[in-house]
């Protein structure tokens, strides 16, 4: 039997008056030109909730407490890529204006109704964000 080494990533919705931040991703070679979150994967050493904070930071400048972090969606995710963990969490306080300070990876940031995002949304992202609201804690995408 051969165990699962799954990579790891942190999703963080930030929320605000029925809206959420979206980044057209970029210059990745995975889902450009699609509406994400902030997000990245989670570094030796660093916990999951410490993930969340620093790809908020990185991303789009917000400085965010980890008490002010929600409970995860967990979501267990197999594509093209293989399998992998993902972590999905919202926050609606954070401090700093938020910014898109990576241009290389990110070609816009806008902010989307709840009830209206773009079609054009990574779709396990989109998934993921209807599974958190509703009050899910675990959410299996892409296994037949």
């Amino acid at each position: 039997m051969k165990h699962a080494s799954l990579p790891v990533t942190v999703h963080l919705f930030l929320l605000k008056d029925k809206r959420v931040l979206l980044v057209k991703r970029a210059n990745t070679g995975f889902k450009d030109q699609e509406w994400s979150v902030p997000a990245g994967r989670l570094e030796t050493g660093e916990s999951i909730l410490r993930a969340a904070v620093r790809e908020a930071k990185e991303e789009v400048n917000a400085r965010v407490r980890i008490k002010d972090i929600s409970v995860p969606l967990v979501m267990c995710h197999q594509d093209k890529r293989g399998e992998r963990l993902y972590f999905f969490f919202s926050c609606s306080k954070w401090t700093n204006e938020l910014e898109n300070l990576e241009p290389e990876k990110c070609s816009a940031m806008k902010w989307f109704l709840i009830n209206k995002l773009p079609s054009n949304m990574v779709l396990h992202v989109s998934v993921a964000l209807k599974a958190l609201l509703s009050g899910k804690t675990y959410l299996e995408c892409g296994f037949k």
